[in-house]
C-alpha cells in the first residue's frame, strides 16, 4: 500500500505570496517591458501631432444671393475729363501767389495777382480820353442838330467818342487781367509761377484738375464689338486701393477697329467716389457683357 505525503503548509502559504508578489508588477496583470510606458507616451504624442498636421482650414460664411457676370477684363491708366492749365492774358511781375498744389479751389477763386500799378494808369489814362470824346460829341451834336456842324464831321466825332470807349473798356479788362482766377473747379494739380518772375501770356502758372468724373482708356478686341454699347455698365477697382470697387459705364465708342493690333477703343467713365482715386493711377477694368 502506497504512501501519500501530505505538502506542509507553510510551502503553500509560500507558493501563494510569490504568486500574488508577480501579479501586481502591472495593472493588467502583466509583466511589463522595460520602457513600455515611455514608448506608448510617444506613440500617442506622434499620432496627435499627425492629426494636427491632416487638419484642414475651413472659412465658414453666410449664403448671399447675387448675379453672376460675364466680363471683359482690361487695364488702363486714369485719367481726368475735366483740366485745365492757366496762363495770364497779360505779361506783367507776380506779386502774390494765393492758392498751392493741393489746394481746392472753386471756378473764379483767385491764384495769382500781378502788380496792377501800370495797368491801373493806364486805365485812368483811357477813362479820361473817353470822358474827353463824350463831351465833345455833346457839343457837336447839339451843333449839328441846329445845322452849325456838317453830317462828315459829327460821324467823326461819333467815331472818336466809339474808340476812346473800347480803349477805355480794354484798359478795364487788362486790369481785372492781373488777378488771375481758376476757370474751373478742383485741385491746383502744378503750380509753376513764382514770385517776382516777369511772366508772359506764353508761360503757363498753374494746372487745375477736377476728380469728381474720371475716364479710362482701354482698347477692346474687334471680337467683342457687337456685345458693347454706350452707358454699358462696368466696374473699376485698383490693387492699391483694397476692398473698393467704382461704379463705372461705357462712355464713348469708336466705331474704327485698329487693323494693326485687331482692337478698337472705348472710353470709360468712372465715377470717382470721395475722390479717391488719382489721374495716372493703374487700374482694372471690368466691362460686363452678360449677367
Amino acid at each position: 500500500m502506497r504512501k501519500f505525503h501530505l505538502i506542509p503548509i507553510q510551502w503553500i502559504v509560500i507558493l501563494f505570496s510569490i504568486t500574488l508578489l508577480w501579479q501586481c508588477g502591472s495593472p493588467d496583470g502583466k509583466r511589463k517591458r522595460p520602457g513600455a510606458d515611455s514608448l506608448k507616451t510617444e506613440n500617442r504624442m506622434g499620432k496627435r501631432q499627425n492629426e494636427e498636421r491632416e487638419k484642414v482650414p475651413v472659412e465658414v460664411t453666410s449664403v448671399t444671393r447675387g448675379d453672376i457676370s460675364n466680363f471683359i477684363l482690361l487695364s488702363s491708366n486714369l485719367e481726368t475729363e475735366i483740366m485745365a492749365d492757366v496762363y495770364s492774358r497779360i505779361q506783367g511781375i507776380v506779386e502774390a501767389i494765393h492758392k498751392e498744389e493741393g489746394s481746392y479751389v472753386k471756378k473764379g477763386d483767385l491764384l495769382l495777382t500781378l502788380e496792377a500799378k501800370e495797368y491801373e494808369l493806364s486805365e485812368q489814362r483811357a477813362h479820361i480820353e473817353y470822358q474827353k470824346q463824350q463831351n465833345n460829341y455833346k457839343r457837336l451834336k447839339a451843333m449839328h442838330d441846329k445845322n452849325l456842324l456838317s453830317d462828315e464831321e459829327f460821324e467823326t466825332a461819333r467815331f472818336s467818342l466809339e474808340t476812346a470807349e473800347i480803349q477805355w473798356k480794354e484798359a478795364q479788362l487788362n486790369l481785372d487781367y492781373t488777378l488771375i482766377k481758376s476757370p474751373i473747379s478742383g485741385r491746383i494739380g502744378e503750380r509753376l509761377a513764382k514770385i517776382g518772375r516777369r511772366i508772359q501770356p506764353t508761360d503757363k502758372l498753374f494746372s487745375v484738375v477736377n476728380y469728381n468724373e474720371m475716364i479710362a482708356v482701354v482698347y477692346v478686341p474687334e471680337k467683342n464689338l457687337g456685345q458693347l454699347k454706350l452707358g454699358q455698365k462696368a466696374i473699376v477697382y485698383s490693387d492699391h486701393i483694397p476692398n473698393e470697387n467704382f461704379d463705372a459705364w461705357i462712355k464713348r465708342l469708336s466705331p474704327v477697329v485698329d487693323p494693326a493690333s485687331g482692337t478698337f477703343k472705348v472710353t470709360v467713365g468712372v465715377r470717382n467716389r470721395q475722390s479717391m482715386l488719382r489721374p495716372g493711377m493703374f487700374v482694372n477694368v471690368q466691362i460686363i457683357v452678360d449677367t
